[in-house]
């Protein structure tokens, strides 16, 4: 790869990869147990609080639509802070504090009987939310500072396991459909939060020497001020459009304008699961330097791009056609999914000076933070109003991703004066 070379994370130069993975299979044995725990609390609660303040507590779909939408994009406006206080205090205590706090919330949807509370007690969940992603991606710099983006992609990877185990849960209480199960899905999720809070203090580290005072100087923490940074992490947020894609559209899309079986949708989810946690320890591995980083979200948006061609396909097809056309574009998707992730997170580490990679990485992720918020709504307005657009998506996703080399070769590279990691059990 040609272009500049940002420096490398402490404790790179110095050991091999069977060294280094070793060392984050052995420091990072808890981590991703934690992240298990926590994703299948966000699977339970993301549909649990939905039936339960409709179905239980009787608020209209539209109220609480609105309460949740409202208090995800207010939970944004946590990413950031919370970063900074991961540089100040320690990830560690942050994430576990913020998954303390989702275990609270979870129980307190339990009390809301009106729209005014459930907008409050849903605040308060996704800013702990969104702090917790933050300080999630700043933990594992102090986990395996050797490798923090193959450590990150493992943790997303046993999310998405996470979330697979909800599915069968949420399925159940939906045929239930009584309030005790949906209180079930709550508590359950409350439960979860929890378990994982108490894994979050137990999670063993090693911490920079010299982060405290360089972070506490304030000279070094601002990303906002970083534009190479900063258009990547809009790059990040579009090509980010593909999991609503894959979670919003596919489904509706294939109901709605194709003769597809309706099994289908529960095929592709299937599929998309499936190839993420088979693939990504491969793509974790193979995608480890800025160059191929950039590349790797390059490649991922073409892939995300020909995989809504072929849904686009599908409309007007007969049931056959329409279905294996569903399953190439549920492919694709899956794919690009694989490689923008690790992609991401690797550039996301390697643009961030150590001392200051909190506040970088909430930044960061409010690329995927706004996709999220603002997917559905665009995506209802272009490729599920007669397929018209989803040639439109296609070219942007893959534009975007096309983008990303040119901007990550913007720059200089930073000095290599980083603080030196050492061995702390139990501290950050």
């Amino acid at each position: 790869m040609n272009g500049e070379m940002l420096r490398e994370l402490p404790g790179r130069s110095s050991a091999s990869p069977a060294g280094r993975g070793l060392a984050v299979r052995v420091r990072g044995r808890v981590l991703p147990g934690v992240c298990l725990a926590f994703y299948f609390g966000q699977g339970l609660a993301g549909t649990g609080v939905l039936l339960y303040l409709t179905g239980a507590v009787r608020l209209s779909v539209g109220a609480v639509g609105g309460c949740l939408t409202a208090a995800g994009l207010l939970g944004l406006l946590a990413a950031v802070p919370a970063g900074r206080v991961c540089d100040r205090f320690g990830a560690k205590r942050v994430f576990a504090v913020a998954l303390g706090v989702m275990a609270v919330a979870a129980f307190g949807f339990l009390a809301v009987r009106t729209v005014a509370e459930a907008l409050g007690v849903a605040c308060v969940y996704s800013a702990a939310c969104q702090s917790a992603y933050t300080s999630r991606g700043a933990l594992a710099v102090f986990v395996a500072p050797e490798d923090p983006a193959r450590l990150n992609a493992a943790l997303y990877r046993a999310g998405n396991v996470g979330y697979a185990l909800a599915t069968p849960v949420i399925g159940g209480a939906a045929a239930r459909g009584t309030a005790t199960a949906y209180w079930f899905v709550l508590v359950g999720a409350g439960v979860a939060f929890g378990l994982a809070a108490v894994g979050g203090v137990l999670v063993r580290g090693r911490r920079i020497v010299g982060h405290s005072s360089d972070t506490r100087s304030g000279g070094r923490a601002r990303p906002l001020r970083d534009g190479r940074f900063l258009a990547l992490t809009g790059l990040y947020g579009v090509t980010s459009l593909q999991f609503m894609i894959t979670e919003f559209a596919l489904p509706l899309w294939v109901v709605d304008h194709t003769r597809a079986p309706r099994v289908v949708v529960g095929g592709a989810a299937l599929i998309s699961t499936v190839l993420v946690v088979a693939v990504q320890p491969v793509a974790s591995r193979r995608i480890s330097s800025t160059g191929w980083a950039a590349w790797a979200m390059a490649a991922s948006g073409v892939a995300a791009g020909l995989g809504c061609l072929a849904l686009a396909a599908s409309d007007g097809r007969g049931p056959t056609s329409a279905a294996v056309l569903v399953l190439v574009g549920a492919v694709a998707l899956a794919g690009a999914e694989v490689v923008q992730v690790v992609g991401a997170i690797t550039l996301s580490y390697r643009l961030a000076p150590t001392a200051a990679v909190g506040a970088y990485q909430g930044v960061f992720s409010l690329g995927q933070g706004l996709a999220m918020a603002a997917g559905p709504a665009l995506l209802a307005r272009t490729v599920l109003r007669a397929g018209a657009g989803w040639p439109g998506v296609a070219v942007l996703l893959a534009a975007a991703g096309l983008l990303v080399p040119a901007v990550a070769r913007r720059g200089r590279t930073r000095p290599n004066h980083e603080p030196q990691p050492t061995e702390i059990g139990g501290q950050q």
